[in-house]
């Protein structure tokens, strides 16, 4: 089986849902990830809660839970997290004000093809 480092940079500007999920795409069919690093932060307010999880046919799973993080606090995953092929890496924000800047930043491998 082979593998590359995965990074990737989520953004987004929240609404005024209950929650914004950062989310990668899905993984592929033969995919895994091997995730090392989550990090995540709320540039411009503080807010209500932030889960670390996985997202599956539309269900989340939550793995880890930081309760009234800071405005520009960075929050990172505490422990290695593996996702699935269809899976995705999820990190909700609950209770952030409308026009808030989010980021999340995930590090890992991404393992492919047969082994």
């Amino acid at each position: 089986m082979e593998w590359q480092f995965y990074r990737e940079i989520l953004r987004r500007v929240s609404g005024s849902a209950a929650y914004i999920d950062l989310e990668t795409p899905p993984l592929k069919a033969g995919e895994y990830l091997e995730v090392s690093h989550i990090s995540v932060e709320d540039q411009t307010t503080a807010y209500t809660n932030l889960r670390i999880g996985i997202k599956s046919v539309g269900e989340f799973i939550p793995v880890e839970e930081e309760k009234v993080p800071a405005a520009g606090e960075v929050y990172w995953s505490k422990n290695p997290m593996v996702f699935y092929e269809h899976e995705r890496v999820c990190c909700r924000l609950t209770g952030c004000t409308s026009g808030d800047v989010l980021q999340a930043v995930i590090m890992g491998k991404l393992y492919f093809g047969s082994s």
